[in-house]
């Protein structure tokens, strides 16, 4: 039987999934970390609780605590189709990146953005969008830059909508 031990996660990543109470992955996270940590592109479909999260936030954690981040981009995006997804993936990267240096922005749309502007600002690894309507496409370093600015004029409107429904009032 797989442990995490045999997946080749990095010794810091493995520490949080010991910690979290893990030792056997599943089926899903088993056939994914491998090849995702090969930089392979990884499709799978799995039911709900059978830890299709850890099966990309694992191998891209693993990936990125290896680099080093650049003035202030973004080195992976995370879209999810929903906002209560997009939490969940937030705080599955919380648990599993405790113990390297990685910093992400959970952005969705209905909440105040002055906390999620702080963020940006700052310069996260891993930005986490619940907006749906992103296209997610094959991307060269260019086209995710353009995306990533893209993503932030999108919340900078949304901002100044919200700024403008508050003076409304």
């Amino acid at each position: 039987m797989t442990k995490f031990s045999d997946l080749a996660l990095s010794p810091k990543v493995l520490k949080a999934v010991e910690a979290a109470g893990y030792e056997t992955p599943t089926p899903i996270q088993a056939g994914a970390i491998p090849p995702a940590l090969e930089g392979r592109d990884v499709l799978g479909i799995a039911q709900t609780g059978t830890g299709k999260t850890a099966s990309f936030t694992l191998p891209m954690i693993s990936m990125l605590a290896r680099g080093r981040a650049r003035a202030r981009m973004p080195r992976s995006l995370v879209l999810c189709p929903t906002r209560e997804l997009a939490a969940q993936v937030a705080e599955n990267f919380d648990t599993y990146a405790q113990n390297v240096k990685l910093t992400k922005a959970l952005l969705i749309g209905g909440v105040s953005f002055k906390e999620q502007d702080a963020l940006i600002d700052r310069g996260v690894d891993v930005p986490m969008f619940e907006k749906a309507g992103i296209k997610v496409e094959p991307m060269t370093r260019e086209q995710f830059t353009d995306r990533w600015i893209e993503a932030q004029e999108y919340y900078a409107e949304q901002k100044e909508k919200e700024k403008s429904d508050r003076d409304k009032r």
